[in-house]
């Protein structure tokens, strides 16, 4: 039977237990000794009476399932730790990527969409993904959702100059787009950022086209990170679109 340091077989006040329990878990490596101590002593105590070659079996066994008792009793505390993941792809001249992929997305080329979306550029060729917007544990269903559009597309000159008339500075770091597009940016080359609501207007997105002009629904196009390099006539986008 367990005895109580000053208490004998009784129980302790509820304030002693209390200051045990605190004490008990302290910290990981006083439980590992602790469980260990205890381990040493009941090993002695069953000890007493036998021969040396039994002596020696009881002590491993007690040492085994303390060791096995400290790491069990400590692993708690380890395990509510929380574990840090690796980002896809690593390139430090994009912001980080903040959207939630539960699925490796395929990359698009076809331009039919995004003219649709951006009528006053021409683009002349693209790289994009888009999805629906979504959280780890989503219950809105896609209808609710925006879908978010990540693009890197080359533009013909006279859009591109346009777009970097109206920037306003570095885009330092670039745009935070799917890791997967980064390889179509070319190193070495400098971004300007174009502020919102030039972009929009340049874009032209107030005059999108639907993708099927029989249906009855308000879609909407929204820039949110715009960036222009007048060198190579690329275009960075992350965009929203909505439909209601």
């Amino acid at each position: 039977m367990s005895t109580w340091l000053g208490y004998g077989d009784k129980c302790p006040p509820p304030a002693a237990a209390s200051t045990g329990l605190r004490l008990h878990g302290a910290s990981s490596l006083r439980c590992t000794r602790g469980v260990l101590r205890r381990a040493w002593s009941q090993a002695g105590a069953k000890e007493a009476g036998m021969a040396e070659h039994g002596r020696r079996d009881v002590v491993g066994m007690g040492l085994a399932g303390g060791t096995a008792l400290a790491l069990g009793g400590c692993a708690p505390a380890q395990a509510g730790r929380s574990r840090s993941s690796a980002t896809p792809t690593s390139d430090g001249r994009f912001a980080s990527f903040a959207e939630y992929v539960p699925v490796t997305l395929e990359i698009r080329t076809d331009l039919g969409r995004l003219d649709r979306r951006m009528p006053g550029v021409t683009i002349s060729s693209a790289h994009w993904v888009m999805q629906y917007w979504q959280e780890k544990r989503e219950v809105l269903p896609p209808q609710d959702r925006p879908l978010w559009v990540h693009g890197v597309m080359t533009l013909d000159p006279a859009s591109s100059r346009a777009l970097v008339e109206a920037s306003s500075g570095k885009a330092d770091p670039l745009p935070g787009i799917y890791p997967d597009l980064r390889q179509y940016v070319p190193e070495g080359k400098v971004f300007t950022t174009v502020p919102k609501e030039k972009a929009d207007a340049i874009l032209d997105i107030e005059h999108m086209m639907q993708d099927d002009p029989s249906r009855f629904e308000s879609p909407s196009f929204d820039t949110e990170h715009v960036a222009i390099c007048a060198d190579v006539n690329l275009l960075i986008l992350i965009a929203r679109e909505w439909h209601t």
